[in-house]
């Protein structure tokens, strides 16, 4: 971490004494994505019922339907409605879709750090990606996958946000390097606050709270490991250093998977598929 001077202390200890008064400003899903997610969770949930839903929010419906068509998920033909949306891509696949269209970085209120939130989330969504390639592998579950991976990063810029509105007056002048080291410290306390305020699974939000340590609950480990492993994906990913294979297959964080060699060449195969979905959920 970077060595803090006196002023960019104080404003850590008011930021820290926010999170552990659980009074960070949480960005807050509409309805109907709430209901989305609740609807998926449900055994007899029905695809024409999710359209409907989802329908009713006019801007949620343009961007699910943008995000549908790119050339990650549209395959052949053109997707016309959300009924066909959601049956060719299933529903689990389309409240993931819907999720993110609701959570980017429209979201937060960061200027003159739109760059940082942007990158973050771009993070984000690698993370996300990979962390459901991962547990296709690994024969876990995707889905809460890629929930983690999304949320372990989301709380990014909810902590700039915060730190911001401490230094509303910016009577602290911090440099980059101090503000993403301030971040880094804190952000999992954030993604896992966050998925507690969405009602997401109590998976995700267990997982994220370990995330920096070497412990995880028995019931998570393998989870834990996934994002773990996707968190280093990921950082390969918007680097562009994911290009050395052979460096891949000892990378700790997948050993600790025990993924054998020719698993890890097939999560390899992924990039240009992880790319894709990176562009398309950035729309």
């Amino acid at each position: 971490m970077v060595k803090l001077d006196e002023s960019s202390t104080k404003l850590l200890s008011a930021l820290n004494k926010r999170i552990d008064a659980g009074q960070l400003d949480v960005p807050l899903l509409t309805s109907v994505v709430s209901q989305v997610l609740m609807m998926v969770g449900t055994p007899d949930a029905e695809a024409g019922k999710l359209a409907q839903l989802i329908q009713s929010d006019q801007a949620l419906t343009g961007h699910v339907m943008r995000i549908t068509n790119s050339p990650a998920y549209r395959g052949a033909a053109q997707l016309v409605s959300l009924q066909q949306a959601v049956a060719r891509l299933g529903l689990q696949l389309i409240s993931e879709i819907a999720l993110v269209a609701a959570s980017g970085p429209k979201l937060f209120r960061v200027d003159p750090y739109t760059q940082l939130v942007d990158e973050s989330w771009r993070h984000a969504l690698a993370c996300g990606s990979w962390a459901k390639e991962i547990a296709r592998l690994n024969h876990s579950n995707v889905e809460i996958a890629f929930l983690c991976g999304i949320l372990c990063q989301i709380g990014k810029p909810t902590i700039l946000q915060a730190m911001l509105s401490i230094n509303k007056e910016a009577v602290i002048a911090l440099s980059r390097d101090d503000i993403e080291s301030i971040i880094n410290e804190n952000h999992t306390l954030a993604g896992a606050y966050i998925a507690e305020q969405w009602q997401l699974p109590s998976a995700v939000g267990d997982v994220i709270n370990f995330l920096g340590e070497r412990e995880c609950s028995d019931s998570h480990d393998a989870l834990y490991e996934i994002v773990t492993a996707s968190l280093r994906m990921a950082s390969l990913h918007c680097s562009g250093e994911l290009e050395d294979l052979e460096t891949l297959k000892i990378e700790p964080s997948l050993l600790a998977l025990h993924l054998y060699d020719e698993e890890i060449e097939k999560l390899w195969l992924q990039r240009e598929k992880v790319q894709e979905t990176v562009e398309a959920l950035s729309l």
